[in-house]
């Protein structure tokens, strides 16, 4: 079995490798027909990458995994009773529930890990049909994939069901169940799950843009007014998260430049394709702003602890919201070479920060 210490790398060399071949000769379809948008190839990468994360060995090195199995061992040989007052009433329950029955953690892993990249795959397909194999590999290269399915896994879970009603955000009939399942994962869906509605009910991308870039200035000017104040809006855990410091958990501190920098690639991307080539598409604009509120509630409690599991709520939407405008709008130019040149971008992004960047870190500890 391949040590737990080697898997993140094992990871992102894979993936690199699948890029460096599947890139250089990719051609934008233009297809907008869900009939011919079977892929084989993407299809055998889901299923590959679900074995591949869901049968990762017990350890350390995946920090919350212990966590789970933890819990899981405490329900064993007893009988289920449902939690109404269950801090995330539709996971807890279920994995409540699965331990009782005997399920083995083993197999939880693989059905949580197996939830979370089929999720992303149903919302690439319907959104990007016959390119769902291209976008579901630069999917798995972005920044929090492989920690949002190993570590984070209840809010990774959550996130990925939020990712298929956005996907199907002109049909109430889907996306509102598909919301109360996602917040029944993890409470911290609400944030997302706010934005969404807030889009439902407010739709000027100007203005999404105008608080988004407030948003960057309240966290370079170090202002926490708005962390203290969303703590009053959520449960014991999450106002400990955000009136907790850094430097009281040992964490990175400070105005996570690196973060804003990679979060600003779709709202520049946005702006290039919405303000100055004038692009005009109904869903594109609605993403796009629910991504900008999602991210901007990060960046106003950026000083919190764990600040970066706020921000993956948003960097959830990344992949989607990036390539939106390239592969489903009328691109000026040439919209291929300049798919490979951002596809290689976000790829280096995620390169960089791995193998360069924590591992300085790593080594100067």
């Amino acid at each position: 079995m391949l040590p737990a210490e080697l898997y993140h790398d094992v990871f992102l060399i894979f993936v690199l490798l699948l890029a460096i071949f599947s890139l250089p000769n990719y051609a934008i379809s233009d297809c907008d027909s869900l009939s011919t948008n079977f892929s084989p190839k993407g299809i055998f990468l889901l299923i590959t990458i679900t074995l591949f994360i869901g049968l990762r060995p017990l350890s350390i090195v995946f920090a919350d995994m212990g966590q789970y199995k933890d819990m899981l061992d405490s329900y064993q040989g007893t009988i289920f009773q449902f939690n109404s007052e269950a801090e995330n009433f539709i996971y807890d329950n279920l994995m409540i529930y699965l331990a009782c029955d005997g399920f083995p953690y083993t197999l939880y892993y693989l059905m949580i890990a197996g939830l979370y990249y089929t999720c992303y795959y149903i919302c690439l397909r319907k959104i990007f049909k016959e390119d769902v194999y291209i976008l579901f590999l630069l999917f798995l290269s972005a920044f929090m994939t492989f920690s949002s399915s190993t570590n984070g896994i209840k809010a990774g879970a959550a996130t990925a069901i939020f990712m298929v009603a956005v996907a199907n955000f002109e049909n109430s009939k889907k996306w509102i169940p598909l919301l109360l399942i996602s917040y029944g994962f993890h409470h911290a869906m609400q944030v997302p799950i706010v934005a969404f509605l807030c889009n439902k009910l407010y739709h000027k991308t100007n203005m999404y843009f105008i608080f988004w870039i407030f948003c960057v200035i309240c966290a370079a000017a170090h202002i926490t007014v708005f962390q203290n104040l969303f703590s009053n809006y959520t449960n014991d855990k999450g106002a400990s998260y955000l009136i907790t410091t850094g430097q009281e958990w040992g964490g990175k501190t400070g105005f996570r430049i690196d973060f804003v920098l990679y979060s600003a690639m779709p709202v520049l991307m946005g702006y290039y394709a919405i303000i100055k080539e004038k692009i005009a598409d109904f869903f594109y604009e609605r993403i796009l702003s629910i991504y900008m509120l999602t991210n901007g509630v990060w960046m106003l409690c950026m000083y919190m602890n764990y600040n970066n599991r706020l921000a993956a709520l948003s960097w959830g939407m990344y992949v989607v919201v990036l390539f939106y405008p390239i592969f489903r709008c009328a691109w000026p130019g040439n919209r291929n070479e300049t798919f490979k040149k951002i596809a290689w971008a976000h790829i280096g992004f995620t390169m960089a920060m791995h193998f360069v960047y924590y591992a300085f870190i790593h080594l100067n500890r």
